[in-house]
């Protein structure tokens, strides 16, 4: 039941090593037998205590193993985000030149719809149909960059209003950010106003 310390050759912390070898064979047999001495129940009070304290070191070494399992799947998820960045790198888009770049952007931003709904600004196929030039200015710096130079990006823009509609805050500054964008190219605005109707019972 002696204990000896032992250290991880990786972390050089030490192991747990267990008190009490659970030997069930020799256990049963035991208690196939008569009533021990005195001497044999003052061993088994000893065990029991071992046991405990056994069992406190096992909750420990849940812990810190369950720690590290939690690390490493962090630096694995790390990694398979740097592999994606990486990956990236390799990306036909990235050896276009500006100049091919630019027409494809303004292809893509014949129109952009401004309607009564929650404008959210993280990349979607939603927001890429509605605010081209928006989505397109949220991918890299490289896209950023050059969607901010064009201001023919910012200049088609198509307003859908009703009657009983409320312009929010954040619609209001996502217009006054393409018009600023658009500087002193022409702008070219679309305006439908539709009216609700009431059907009376």
């Amino acid at each position: 039941m002696s204990q000896t310390s032992s250290f991880c050759s990786r972390c050089k912390n030490p192991v747990f090593t267990p008190r009490i070898n659970a030997n069930t064979a020799e256990l049963y047999t035991k208690l196939r037998s008569e009533y021990g001495t005195a001497f044999e129940m003052q061993e088994v009070q000893e065990m029991l205590l071992l046991s405990d304290r056994d069992l406190e070191d096992y909750e420990s070494e849940i812990i810190r193993l369950k720690s590290q399992i939690l690390y490493v799947e962090a630096q694995k998820k790390r990694l398979i985000d740097y592999k994606q960045r990486l990956r990236s790198l390799l990306s036909p888009t990235r050896r276009l030149p500006n100049e091919t770049l630019g027409r494809v952007f303004e292809f893509a931003c014949d129109e952009n719809l401004f309607q009564e709904r929650h404008l959210s600004t993280r990349v979607s196929p939603s927001l890429l149909s509605r605010l081209p030039a928006l989505a397109i200015s949220t991918v890299c710096t490289r896209w950023r960059s050059l969607a901010i130079s064009s201001p023919s990006l910012w200049s088609k823009i198509r307003q859908k209003i009703r009657s009983d509609a409320l312009v929010t805050s954040g619609q209001l500054s996502t217009l006054e950010l393409y018009w600023e964008r658009s500087a002193e190219h022409p702008l070219f605005i679309d305006v439908h106003a539709s009216r609700t109707t009431t059907t009376l019972p």
